[in-house]
């Protein structure tokens, strides 16, 4: 099966699953089920979270070839980038509500325990999906990858590869975090007059302004846009390809700078 069909099928068993937890949330708000209606509902959720699951670790495996042809850069793209989001969280997330489903089941065997907090439970695991949706929409690339091959001159003329379109994302998003931090501080007035600052003093501006509200950053925080600000020139102004090892750095320090940014 291609790449991109993997892709509409997990986005589409998404779907479906957002759809009949709808469904089952406005039935739950009318009348309470019923313990053998609420054990077939478990088991219609715990099947079609499987699929998603099935088609998440099926995405998850296909890895990127270094020789990938050009006609197939979009998805390169697409899939860089969904491989550098291994450590979302989404794998733990799914064993979690298996747990959920399978507890939710025996406490339904267990005629000792009352439907009210069978429903409680119920609820609770629907909400739990909802957030699995949440990450996946977050998570899950949404462009067709035909978008991608518009820009493929650009890559033909500059010979420019997969590791450096992701390693221009990520070094992006850590200037992009920045910013909207020092705009959540009215710290941008101007943008105009601000994108003639260089990084350090807009960087030093919000240090010393959360500093100010009681919310200092880690001294490995402060440091880690700095130390990556070399290689981002080098990256985005001069098409350096960054090897294996520095992206993964790359990778690791923006989300260490973000997680801790959009933390405080």
């Amino acid at each position: 099966m291609k790449k991109d069909q993997i892709l509409q099928k997990l986005q589409g068993h998404r779907k479906e699953l957002e759809e009949f937890l709808k469904k089952l949330r406005n039935k739950l708000e009318n009348r309470p089920l019923d313990r053998e209606s609420c054990k077939l509902t478990v088991l219609d959720i715990q099947q079609i979270t499987k699929k998603i699951k099935e088609d998440y670790e099926k995405s998850e495996n296909i890895k990127i070839n270094e020789n990938a042809s050009k006609s197939d850069l979009g998805t390169v793209i697409i899939f860089g980038m969904l491989n550098s989001l291994e450590n979302s969280g989404v794998k733990d997330q799914f064993l979690e509500l298996q747990k959920m489903s399978e507890n939710l089941i025996h406490e339904i065997s267990n005629s000792f325990i009352d439907e009210a907090k069978i429903i409680t439970t119920l609820c609770n695991l629907i909400d739990k999906h909802n957030q699995l949706i949440f990450r996946l929409e977050k998570t899950l690339p949404l462009s067709d990858s035909e978008s991608f091959l518009n820009a493929q001159f650009i890559f033909d003329h500059l010979n420019l590869n997969e590791q450096w379109i992701i390693a221009s994302l990520y070094l992006i998003a850590m200037d992009v975090m920045i910013n909207k931090k020092r705009e959540a501080y009215n710290l941008i007035q101007d943008k105009e007059q601000d994108a003639k600052t260089n990084f350090e003093q807009r960087l030093n501006s919000l240090i010393g302004e959360m500093k100010k509200c009681g919310k200092d950053i880690s001294p490995i925080t402060k440091k880690l846009p700095q130390g990556l600000w070399k290689i981002r020139t080098d990256v985005l102004h001069y098409g350096y390809l960054p090897t294996t090892d520095q992206l993964q750095i790359i990778i690791n320090a923006t989300k260490l700078v973000i997680t801790e940014l959009s933390e405080l």
